[in-house]
Formats: structure tokens, sequence, C-alpha cells
């Protein structure tokens, strides 16, 4: 991660590398050293941990703090579905209460960090060197320009160091041994091909009634798969992040700080304006008349090489539609056209003419007409953009503070209902809705409905987060599934019943089905007989994803990748029917690969374990430990 830093340097601006720094030493730890008294942890107590507090706006710091690091990683592809799916609520309680672990831990295991080792990482860090010396004045100013606290640094950075030595004495000793690392490399490059004939239950599908009493029978042995399901009714909060923006004050230090941090937003990539000259050559001509066609444009390169206008030759020779303009593209960056092409515009001068360069539309003479170097738009260009930029970012503070100050009052006993009239906040009412359901005046929102469905009557949730502000839910009611009758369900009772038919069919048919490839018949011919088709996996490895099947378990992969070519699998379950591979193809271990790689693998794998071992003892150590969580609906 260190490397990674130090990487950026020159990528990030000052506060943005200090902020880095940060991060790769302390990863979400902000907790106050020692913990003082209520005064100066104030804020509702979430739980303890061997007697330490974790208050709620600590949690909430430590979750949005995950959220912004998240961020900046997926960049793009972040959303909250990413969040979702990340689990960062319960990771961020887990993150504080591994931190108090660890310190329980030091602190009985007698293990110190010395002023001096904190200032020897300090100075070997270049943001803080002038000529690869360290800089005092440079070390101060930086952290001033960034909003860091001195004192606070260097106590993140004491943490770190000793959270690093507890984990080290934990997985000191451990070793990999070359069996592991042998199995590590196959599962990672062995690879298989195969056909594939998938017995797909519908094809078995009765055209035919099904009578009452199979249906009754089948109702009545089922009974627990029809009901209708719990309902849920709650009230609840809303702060919109609009409204907030509104209030946001943007000084203009703050504009040139988040210019600085975020100076890779306003990069402008180069760009070449060029002109050429398209000497098409359609697919599938002979090599003969290829030949024709790059003789033609050789040709035309050696009149330009003797003076004669480039221009005028592109309007007279050119197959491209830009021949009109005598050549001219104007200004196109990278990704824009074919890569061969690209390739060569890019590597030639203003006023320089390329060589004939063949792409997938044919041959091509090339002249650089003008080039845009890469840039950054500077600040008067992109102010609105970051005044807009710094408006989100803090309003969505503004509406976060306003939030936990409203979770203090809720939780020392005002009702949801008294906020209906204070500015900037919304009180509704909403249900009663399925699980799944778009919940009224929401919409559909996978984490409100996973918290509203996991709550106890009366009980209030956390803050949650989502793209147009900040919600806070209390549940009113909760109706309990009831169960269908007969006659609600009895529709559905003989669709499923007719399916339930048709798997037993295609699973007893594929069983048929094997036993003949078994006796040396052919899958094609078997395959076109019942009307089915044989298919190609191509090449793939063990958790691979296959098109047209999905993922295999672990179950069926270990299975597969025990046969060799020729051999016929047994039958694989998927939601999609029933397949039977045929190997035909299995590559396996490349011993001097193996070689080559063997000691990196071991070294990554060497620190998968230990990670593992190290997770292993904190979930250990955590079920010993004395915690205690007073709000246990605010994590999930």
């Amino acid at each position: 991660m260190l490397d990674k830093v130090r990487s950026n340097v020159k990528s990030f601006g000052v506060q943005a590398v200090i902020v880095l720094v940060v991060a790769a030493f302390i990863g979400t730890i902000f907790l106050v050293w020692g913990h003082g008294g209520k005064t100066e942890r104030q804020g509702m107590v979430l739980a303890k941990v061997f007697n330490m507090d974790v208050t709620y706006p600590e949690y909430q710091q430590e979750y949005i703090q995950l959220v912004n690091q998240y961020r900046q990683i997926y960049g793009d592809k972040w959303s909250d579905e990413v969040a979702q799916q990340l689990n960062l609520k319960r990771l961020a309680f887990d993150n504080i209460v591994n931190q108090y672990i660890l310190i329980h831990k030091a602190v009985e295991w007698g293990i110190n960090v010395s002023e001096k080792d904190v200032m020897d990482h300090i100075k070997s860090l270049p943001v803080f060197q002038i000529n690869g010396k360290f800089s005092p004045e440079v070390y101060h100013q930086r952290l001033n320009m960034a909003r860091v606290d001195p004192f606070k640094f260097e106590n993140d950075i004491r943490r770190h160091m000793l959270f690093m030595k507890v984990q080290e004495r934990i997985a000191a000793g451990f070793k990999i041994g070359d069996e592991e690392i042998m199995d590590e490399f196959a599962k990672k490059n062995e690879k298989i091909k195969a056909d594939y004939l998938l017995v797909t239950p519908d094809r078995f599908m009765s055209t035919g009634g099904i009578s009452m009493e199979e249906i009754r029978e089948y109702y009545e042995k089922n009974k627990e798969k029809y009901y209708h399901p719990e309902k849920r009714s709650v009230e609840y909060l809303f702060l919109a992040t609009e409204d907030f923006n509104k209030l946001a004050e943007i000084a203009d230090r703050d504009i040139e700080l988040y210019y600085s941090q975020h100076e890779n937003d306003y990069v402008v990539p180069k760009q070449v304006r060029a002109s050429h000259i398209l000497i098409s050559v359609d697919q599938g001509v002979s090599q003969e008349e290829d030949a024709r066609l790059k003789e033609k444009a050789l040709g035309l390169l050696d009149k330009i090489k003797a003076g004669e206008d480039f221009s005028e030759l592109a309007r007279l020779n050119s197959d491209c539609p830009s021949s009109k303009r005598g050549g001219e593209l104007g200004y196109f960056g990278k990704g824009k056209m074919d890569p061969e092409f690209e390739r060569a515009a890019f590597a030639l001068d203003v006023g320089e003419i390329s060589q004939v360069v063949r792409s997938s539309f044919g041959y091509h003479i090339i002249k650089a007409e003008g080039i845009n170097p890469e840039h950054i738009k500077p600040l008067d260009q992109v102010k609105d953009e970051v005044i807009m930029a710094l408006k989100q970012e803090k309003g969505h503070e503004l509406a976060v503070l306003k939030a936990e100050q409203l979770m203090r009052e809720i939780y020392k006993g005002r009702l949801l209902r008294e906020f209906a009239f204070e500015d900037h906040v919304t009180y509704k009412e909403a249900g009663p809705f399925f699980f799944g359901e778009s919940v009224p005046g929401i919409g559909r929102n996978k984490e409100i409905m996973e918290t509203a469905f996991g709550m106890e009557k009366d009980k209030v949730s956390r803050i949650i987060e989502t793209p147009k502000g900040y919600y806070i839910f209390r549940l009113t009611s909760v109706e309990p599934p009831a169960q269908m009758t007969y006659e609600e369900s009895e529709a559905r009772i003989e669709n499923d019943l007719k399916m339930e038919k048709s798997k037993q069919l295609a699973h007893k048919e594929a069983e048929k089905i094997r036993t003949r490839l078994l006796n040396g018949e052919d899958m094609a011919v078997l395959a076109k007989g019942y009307g089915f088709s044989v298919s190609d996996t191509g090449e793939f490895g063990r958790g691979e994803y296959l098109s047209g099947l999905g993922n295999l378990d672990e179950i069926q992969t270990q299975m597969l990748f025990s046969l060799e070519p020729g051999d016929i699998s047994s039958v694989v379950e998927n939601n999609r029917g029933f397949v039977i591979f045929k190997v035909k193809e299995k590559t396996g271990i490349n011993e001097k690969e193996f070689e080559e790689q063997k000691e990196s693998l071991g070294s990554r794998l060497l620190q998968k374990r230990q990670l593992e071992l190290f997770n292993t003892w904190v979930e250990r150590v955590k079920k010993d430990a004395d915690i205690e969580i007073y709000n246990e609906d605010l994590l999930t």
C-alpha cells in the first residue's frame, strides 16, 4: 500500500498525498487514543468492547470514511449497490471492534512502539523529503495544508505500527508447504474443454390435465409454500441532500483545496488532428487483390514524398467519406479509431506523414495536422464544477450531522412525528407492504427493505443513506404471514406440480442419455434424436462462468476436473435443467511455469493464509471478549 502511495505522489495534490499516507498506515482507524470520559466522547453508546465505549457518531464516521475510501477504489463503478454488497455498515462496526481488541492485546502482551519508531517511519516518506532527506518544515507545512493535526497523525502512525506488531506475533512461524502451492497453481492453471448436452424440463412439461385429487394432495403436502407474505408498515424521517446542498457555504480555500486533490478528474487526454487517405480492402479478398491495393497505397505515398499535395490526393483517391474534405478527420482521442490506425497517428509529430498502415478497413496514409497535448483544465474553467461537487459533498456532511442530531433526540425519547415541521426534514408513513415491493413514497431500495424487515416492532433504524438523502425509520406494525387457502393457490399449485413432474422426467431421461453415452453412443447423434443440441464450453478454468450454464458449484467443479479427455460426467443439475459433459481437452500443470511462479505464488498464498489465521484469531478473541451491543438494529 505504501508503495502505491509513493507512486501516486506526482499524480495527486499535496493534500491528497497526506490523506493517502494516513490511509496507507491506519486504514480506517480514527479512534481517540486512550479513550476519554463521556465529555470527550459525546453521543449514544452503541456498544462496549473491553469496557471501551463505541458511540453511534463514531460508528457513523467510520462508515462514511469507509464509503469514501471504497468510492476512490471503485471510481466510476461505485454505486449504492456496491456499498450494500460490501456490507460496509457491519464492516465499519467490526473495524472498530477489531481495533479495540488489538489495543487490548497489545497492552496485555506488553507491546510498545517508541517515538523513535514513529518518526523513523515518517522520515522515510518521500512526501516529507527534499532531495531524499526529511524536512521538518515540509512535514509541518504539508500537514497544515491538508488540515491534519501532527499529534493525531503521529498517533495514527503509532497505532498502526502497534497493530502490525500484534499481527506479526500472531502469524509468526506460519509456513506454506510445496504441496499447497502446487494445489493453488493447479486451481489457477488447469483448463478444460468439453461438449455438453442440456436436458431442459420444459421439453417434458405435460400438456394434459392434472386431476383435482393430485392438486389437492400436493397442496396438503406443501402447504408451507403457499402463504401471503408478511406485511410491514413504517414511519420515517427523510433528509434530502439537495436541501442541504443549498445550505453549504463554500470558501475560496475550499475550492482550491478540492481542485488540488482532484486534479486527475480534470485531465484532458492527448488528442491528434489527422488527415488520411484510405484504400479500402473488403473482407475475404484474394492475396493478389490485397497486394494490388497495397501497391496502390505505396504509389500514393511516393507521390506525397515527391511533393504532391496530400489533400488533393485524398480528394481524388481516398475511399473514406472524409475525401470530400481532403481527408480531414478532425481531432480525436485514444479509443476512437481502429487500434492500428490510432497507434500510427499518435506516434506522429505535427506535419509528419506515416508509412502505409494496415487496419481492419484497409490501407491508410496518415498526416498529423495538429496535436493537443494532455493537460489539466485550469481552475477558472472548472470552478463551477468544483463548487457543485463541494456543495454536494458538504451537503451530505450537513445532512449526516442533522440526521445524527435527530438520532440523539430520538434516543432521548422524542417521537419521529415530532420532527414533522422541522426545517429540511420530511415526516411520512408508509405501508403496509411486502418484502421486495416498492415502498410508497420511496420506491425500491434494497437496504431500506432489508432494514424494515430486519427490525422489531417499535424499534428505530440506523441512518440509511440513499442517492437522494438519508432516512430514519421506526417500524410501526407487522402483519404476520397468512396461510393461503386451497382456492387461492389452486392455479399456482397446478403449475408447480407440472413443473415438478417435468423435472423428474427430465432427470430420468438425462440419466438414460448418460448411460447410452457411457456405452459408446455419439453425443451429437443422441442429442439430435431428442431434439436437443450439443454445445461447446470453450476453454475454462475452475470457478469461471460458462456461457449458457452459469457457474458450477464446488462439488460439480471438483467432479468435472477429476475427469480425463473422453470421460463422461455425472448428471449435473443447474437452474436451467440437467447437464452431461464430455471432456475433450484438459490442460495440466506446466512444471517449468510452476517453478518460475512458485516463489511469488507461495508468497501471496502465505500472506493470504496469514490473513485468514489473523481473522480466525480475531473472531476467536471476540467470542471470549467482553463485547456488549446495545443497539443491534443499527448494524443490520
